[in-house]
């Protein structure tokens, strides 16, 4: 009997797991009417499950239906006052609402609660653009930047920032840095495919263009000593 109803638990926990799984799958893909469905058949075997309750808050907003984002945003912070995550829900619904200090009031409480939190800077930032604080939207991007400066998205959203206030040296910084992370990257990716495509091509008839392309990997990507090829002999 004891047997059987492990079991059986192990079943249920497998099968709440999975449905949360889709319902994530699903939200990211934008099927929101579907997530939303799966959120709520598991908030209803589990209410005090904050994972969904976050879920459901950012689907209603997607929605746009701002008051029932909210609502489980509450509901979250009801279960965990210290969830950074709900509070930065609740501000994005009142930003929305044009309620700029509630907004900036639940964003810097969700830093404060949880200080490497990245979103919550960039929602912070774009808050106080809108509320007119520039040097303080500088201050929110710069905070991100320290827990990941290679987010080339805020480096270029804080270059254009720094450009409107007139400090073009800092702005240019900012660029040059931007450019490098974004020229690593794609170096770096094309690193990757290259040398999948050599992998591919150890035979007889591709020996030569993968020499080229072993080749151009090291000229595209010079910081990779060891360079990319087959384990055949060229």
């Amino acid at each position: 009997m004891r047997e059987e109803m492990a079991a059986n638990h192990q079943t249920i926990s497998i099968t709440v797991s999975g449905l949360a799984e889709l319902a994530h799958s699903e939200y990211q893909a934008g099927d929101y009417e579907n997530a939303e469905k799966h959120s709520m058949q598991l908030w209803r075997q589990d209410p005090t499950n904050t994972g969904i309750l976050l879920l459901l808050s950012s689907i209603h907003f997607q929605c746009r239906k701002y008051d029932k984002s909210a609502h489980f945003s509450t509901l979250a912070i009801k279960q965990n006052p210290l969830l950074a995550e709900a509070y930065s829900n609740l501000g994005n619904v009142y930003k929305e609402k044009g309620q700029l200090q509630e907004a900036l009031d639940n964003y810097r409480h969700a830093v404060r609660l949880k200080p490497d939190f990245i979103d919550g800077y960039i929602n912070l930032a774009a808050a106080l653009v809108a509320a007119g604080d520039m040097e303080g939207a500088v201050q929110a991007y710069v905070s991100s930047l320290q827990y990941n400066p290679d987010l080339y998205c805020v480096r270029s959203d804080l270059g254009n920032l720094l450009k409107a206030l007139g400090r073009l040296d800092e702005a240019k910084v900012g660029c040059w840095f931007t450019f490098e992370v974004l020229a690593l990257n794609i170096s770096t990716l094309l690193f990757q495919v290259i040398q999948l495509e050599v992998e591919l091509l150890n035979n007889v008839e591709g020996q030569k263009y993968a020499l080229l392309l072993s080749q151009f990997t090291l000229a595209v990507s010079p910081e990779n000593s060891n360079p990319c090829k087959s384990e055949t002999d060229f």
